[in-house]
């Protein structure tokens, strides 16, 4: 009876240590061997600032074929082991003249975030919004993002949060590539004006828990490379930014880094090909603490039963 209740009390321990220290994206990532996606989405011409959807069955992406201008591309698949379909245009935003591109689609896949040169815009390049009733529809007809999402100089590479309550993107307003965050209370509410990340660079993503920022600048390995910043809460400031490790970047330009919702994979585009890599997130600091505190606890105690 005696064993049954410390096996009892130590899982009780274990269970609530594991709901108060679970683990998150910030934690350090350790990648597998990267492979290019197969399918339809790799070809001669360029293909790159890839997202996917929720499920990883649906890729939205850059493309310049077709007319060569680059527009907005998707693809789709039955299952995570299957190819990728061949590639179709989003008609709907198509934009003439000029090009379209960085699609960042909502968790529920039902609103498109992306940049464009098309008419309409305030600047060089601007943050346009396109949304449907269910995924089954066609897109709508695009908005510009207007004041203050936009200005007169570039916007860019946009990633909408999980809860689509925060936009980051990349302008050139006061730097030549500045990562700013722009927040709203609801899906209603305007946007605020943005707010500078400290750093600059481009290819931006955000991870789905919020506590991880991916995005592209100059690197050690080649001319540009792909690096994140984590924190501990959405309220936290992001840490110092952290270069990813190869083979993930390489002497080539790498960039374009997607991590699927669930974290389990992790999109990229190098050497002319999007490339896909298993992620395994090792345990934080905390964690470890945690877990050598715990084996301390389980020693003394079957010290005490003896």
């Amino acid at each position: 009876m005696k064993i049954l209740l410390w096996s009892l009390r130590t899982s009780a321990i274990v269970l609530l240590l594991a709901t108060a220290y679970p683990m998150d994206a910030s934690a350090q990532l350790q990648f597998g061997e990267p492979q290019p996606v197969l399918g339809g989405v790799n070809g001669s011409a360029e293909n790159w600032e890839t997202n996917v959807s929720s499920d990883q069955l649906t890729i939205y992406f850059y493309s310049t074929r077709g007319s060569g201008a680059g527009q907005i591309y998707t693809s789709t698949r039955s299952s995570l082991s299957e190819p990728w379909g061949d590639a179709v245009e989003i008609v709907e935003l198509h934009a003439n003249p000029g090009f379209s591109g960085s699609p960042d689609v909502s968790s529920d896949g039902l609103t498109m975030v992306y940049n464009s040169t098309q008419p309409g815009g305030l600047g060089d390049r601007d943050l346009w919004i396109s949304t449907r009733t269910s995924t089954a529809d066609s897109w709508g007809a695009p908005e510009n993002l207007g004041n203050p999402v936009n200005s007169n100089k570039f916007e860019g590479w946009p990633s909408l949060s999980h809860d689509q309550l925060s936009l980051y993107y990349t302008t050139s307003r006061t730097t030549d590539s500045d990562l700013v965050v722009s927040h709203r209370d609801t899906l209603e509410s305007p946007w605020s004006e943005p707010e500078s990340l400290g750093v600059q660079g481009g290819g931006v993503d955000i991870s789905a828990d919020g506590l991880t920022l991916f995005y592209v600048a100059d690197g050690p390995f080649g001319n540009y490379d792909i690096w994140m910043m984590s924190r501990d809460d959405e309220n936290s400031p992001f840490g110092a930014p952290i270069v990813l490790p190869e083979p993930i970047n390489s002497r080539f330009d790498d960039f374009s880094p997607n991590l699927s919702d669930d974290g389990s994979t992790f999109y990229y585009y190098s050497q002319n090909k999007v490339w896909q890599v298993a992620v395994v997130p090792e345990p934080s600091s905390a964690v470890m603490s945690v877990m050598a505190a715990l084996m301390l606890f389980l020693r003394r105690s079957r010290i005490l039963r003896r």
